[in-house]
This record gives C-alpha cells, structure tokens and sequence, in this order.
C-alpha cells in the first residue's frame, strides 16, 4: 500500500424522534429553550431494543459489508463514547466479538467523557496511523448517547438527545 485515506463513512441514527417544541411544552420550559436556543427541531431517541452496542454494531456491520473491508485487515479499532451499557465491558469489545471473531490483534480502545471523547478517538486513529497505515485497516467511531435526568421526577427517563455513530 503506497497511500492511505477514508475507505468509507458510516452513519446511524435511531428511527424513533420527539420533537422538540413539543418537548419544551412538556417540559414546560419557555418557547424557544431547545428550537432557538440550541437549534434542534428533533431530538432522536432509542427505544428498549437499542442501545450503545446495536448502534455501533449496525454502523461497523454496514461499514464492513458497503465497502467490503475484510475483517482479517482490521488492526485498530477506537471508540469516543460519553456512555457505556454495563461498566465492565467495552463497545470495543463488543464488536470484536461480534464482528471480528477470530482476530486476537485489533489495537485500540474505548474513551469515555462527555463531549471530548469523540475527540480523543480521532486524534488516538491519527497516531496510530502513523505507525501502521501501510499493513492494517482501521475503524474509529464516535457515539454519542446521553441520558438526561427528569426535573421533576429525578429519574433518567429522558429520551436520548444524540444518538448516532459516526
């Protein structure tokens, strides 16, 4: 391989939205809060059968299969995530187990933290470029997912502001 550059660019977001105008009424917030003041007409959300993994999984998957990437050539996998399912396993290790079975060498890892961690992942494939881009492939993805807490009931019920991989 004499040079290197993006491959392919996947993209997911959940099906399911709320608005936000009628979330402002909801939320009985003054009119504007959220279309005006952060720019948003819908807010995606997941629904109980998805979560942080199935949104990395179906955008990898689909990276994988659009742009025929072999699995086998896959040396370096980055997630930036501001959440994580369980705090004991990875997305990253979700999706080599799921994905790329049978690879035992895939570098990488997982960095969580608000909104800097997408940030991180770029900036961790880019270094790990320069060392490798002649022999392996490399996926990096950024999900953002955030949970917020419910004024008036104190739980984490709300919708999911930002759901997608990148």
């Amino acid at each position: 391989m004499s040079s290197f550059g993006l491959v392919g660019l996947e993209f997911y977001f959940p099906r399911r939205y709320v608005s936000q105008s009628e979330l402002e009424t909801h939320d009985r917030v003054s009119p504007g809060k959220y279309t005006t003041g952060l720019g948003l007409t819908e807010m995606a959300f997941c629904h109980d059968d998805e979560d942080i993994c199935s949104l990395a999984l179906t955008a990898v998957d689909r990276l994988l299969r659009r742009y025929e990437v072999p699995t086998s050539s896959v040396g370096f996998l980055e997630v930036g995530t501001e959440t994580l399912v369980d705090k004991c396993k990875t997305v990253k290790a979700t999706i080599v187990e799921r994905l790329l079975a049978g690879q035992r060498d895939v570098h990488g890892t997982q960095t969580v933290g608000a909104c800097y961690a997408g940030t991180q992942a770029i900036l961790n494939a880019v270094g790990w470029l320069r060392n490798y881009w002649e022999t392996r492939s490399e996926i990096f993805k950024i999900l953002k997912m955030t949970y917020f807490k419910n004024a008036f009931t104190h739980l984490y019920s709300r919708p999911i502001r930002r759901g997608g991989v990148r």
